[in-house]
């Protein structure tokens, strides 16, 4: 399995123009030139500037949030168009007890990360390496059911559907690095809001603008 670690990824952003900020806030999520900024309460609360496509775009809390919500069993609900958890506050209807929440998002964090979406992987090496980390993930909880909280039938029939959600999404993560395609899309996004600033009264043409904004998102 190929991987892009923090010195790879500085300098392959260093090479593309973009300044040592944006470098730095890719790397270090928590990195800031306000003062007086304060972190989020939780450690998977998105913290991005929803105006900065390119922090949008590698902002990957919101995901593992998501999937933490899932293992603890909370509800989804939506008010007002927007998504509100509510947590599950019996622990006999919780899926996954604190310790095996932490210990499967801790796997989960080392494959959901800005190292795997700035990478350059081929579709087989995706394939083995999500096949790969659904069987290691299914022999952890087959192995340790009771001590993670699956403690009674209906947990355990809910279990083969969580798994597989969590692997869908790690699946799509990784898809985001398909011959290098995160890498290109933040080019490609750096290059058109460049442009706009420098030219700002130039006619731009719609369909094509339309175009990169998809792209920024990973679409074709």
């Amino acid at each position: 399995m190929v991987e892009l670690f923090e010195g790879d990824i500085y300098r392959d952003l260093k090479e593309r123009g973009f300044t040592e900020q944006e470098i730095q806030q890719v790397i270090n999520p928590n990195y800031t030139t306000n003062q007086n900024y304060q972190p989020a309460n939780t450690i998977f609360s998105p913290s991005v500037d929803n105006n900065n496509l390119v922090q949008f775009q590698l902002e990957l809390n919101d995901i593992l949030e998501r999937i933490e919500h899932i293992l603890r069993g909370d509800k989804l609900t939506f008010s007002e168009g927007r998504e509100i958890w509510i947590r599950c506050e019996e622990n006999e209807k919780r899926l996954f007890n604190d310790e095996g929440v932490a210990e499967i998002m801790g796997i989960i964090t080392m494959e959901i990360n800005r190292n795997t979406i700035l990478s350059n992987f081929d579709e087989k090496t995706i394939r083995n390496t999500v096949f790969d980390l659904g069987v290691r993930l299914n022999d952890l909880i087959f192995m340790k059911y009771e001590k993670f909280g699956l403690d009674n039938p209906d947990k355990r029939k809910n279990y083969s559907m969580v798994l597989g959600n969590i692997i869908d999404m790690v699946r799509a993560t990784y898809y985001r690095a398909l011959e290098g395609g995160e890498r290109l899309s933040l080019r490609e996004a750096r290059s058109v809001t460049q442009n706009e600033v420098i030219n700002p009264y130039e006619t731009i043409n719609l369909k094509n603008k339309r175009r990169s904004v998809f792209d920024v998102f990973g679409g074709r």
